[in-house]
């Protein structure tokens, strides 16, 4: 399995609806390990790092010999810049993954139900995704992989703090849950800022950009927490989160449903149209899309369709797909060929 060959086949994580997939985008869980007798990555020696790479590749494949896997070695040749744009962008690996100069891998299985990066901010990191809201699905499917794993190395463990991580924060359990939501409702009924608030009051973190409709919500340590009580917590805030967010679409429908309308239409029609278009713009144009699905206003595209479109208009998952279907960034500008992207999907759906 080759890079080119993942970006032509729909993301694992946007191959099926998921719990409260209106709401949900996906979610994610990450899994930090570091084996015992061995420094941390940023502080260990180029050789020793090489030594504990031969290592836990050895084990790690004895561990998961029963998954089909590819193993991406770069111990000596770096990814390059496109290759690292569109594994970040598919989730396979994080956006720290490359930065250090040790000696690093990555293991994808090989219809994306886990990749594990060797050397990366940590020895060991496994990385799950799946569609709609599954806290406690991926920290079962991680927990079944880092048992498989264990039983050939020794990690890191400290009575008092758990496993132990390069980051303190990541320490404890070492797990780590994120999901990516969609609420413009909240957003348009000025409810966003206290929805977030809420989050940080029950011990979980945000990501957004500015004016954005698609926060992260993640979990940023657990330490004196287990890890079911980690991933019960993400599923009932986030549950919670659902409720409010329905409620403050359905307003929008009742109070201005003409209005709404127009805004999932005009959408639609610039992103059949348009011959140049921004990241910023298509990302907006299409929460529009989706919000007219979701509320069943709009027909077409699916919540799925759009999802992977949400994921293929980024720079690396522009390049690597173009290049398949013979188009290079020469031929055309990133805006041209997003534009481009997102006219062929949409004319093949609508």
């Amino acid at each position: 399995m080759k890079l080119d060959e993942l970006a032509a086949q729909p993301s694992s994580w946007l191959r099926a609806g998921g719990a409260l997939n209106d709401v949900v985008v996906f979610s994610s869980a990450r899994l930090s390990r570091n084996v015992d007798g061995y420094g941390f990555v940023n502080r260990a020696a180029k050789f020793d790092l090489g030594k504990l790479l031969r290592e836990t590749r050895a084990a790690t494949a004895d561990a998961l010999a029963d998954y089909d896997a590819t193993f991406f070695d770069y111990s000596s040749v770096a990814p390059t810049h496109a290759e690292i744009s569109f594994m970040h962008e598919r989730r396979l690996i994080d956006s720290d993954f490359t930065s250090a100069s040790a000696p690093s891998a990555l293991l994808v299985e090989d219809s994306e139900a886990f990749s594990l990066m060797f050397n990366g901010q940590d020895h060991l990191r496994f990385l799950v995704n799946a569609p709609g809201l599954a806290a406690k699905e991926l920290w079962a499917r991680l927990d079944a992989l880092d048992n498989l794993v264990e039983s050939r190395l020794r990690y890191a463990f400290d009575d008092n703090y758990g496993y132990l991580a390069a980051n303190p924060l990541n320490a404890g359990t070492g797990l780590n849950i994120s999901v990516k939501l969609h609420l413009p409702g909240l957003l348009e009924t000025g409810e966003m800022t206290r929805a977030l608030r809420s989050f940080k009051k029950v011990g979980l973190e945000y990501d957004l950009w500015e004016g954005e409709e698609m926060p992260y919500v993640l979990t940023t340590g657990s330490l004196g927490s287990s890890e079911e009580e980690v991933a019960s917590l993400v599923d009932e805030v986030v549950q919670s989160a659902a409720t409010y967010e329905r409620k403050a679409r359905q307003a929008l429908l009742e109070e201005g449903r003409q209005e709404l309308l127009d805004r999932c239409y005009r959408a639609l029609g610039i992103l059949q149209t348009s011959r140049i278009m921004s990241l910023k713009e298509a990302r907006g144009l299409l929460s529009s899309l989706r919000l007219g699905v979701a509320l069943k206003v709009l027909e077409g595209p699916s919540l799925l369709d759009i999802d992977q479109m949400l994921l293929e208009i980024y720079p690396g998952h522009l390049r690597m797909l173009s290049t398949e279907e013979g188009a290079t960034p020469k031929d055309a500008s990133e805006d041209e060929l997003r534009a481009r992207r997102l006219r062929s999907r949409l004319a093949s759906l609508t």
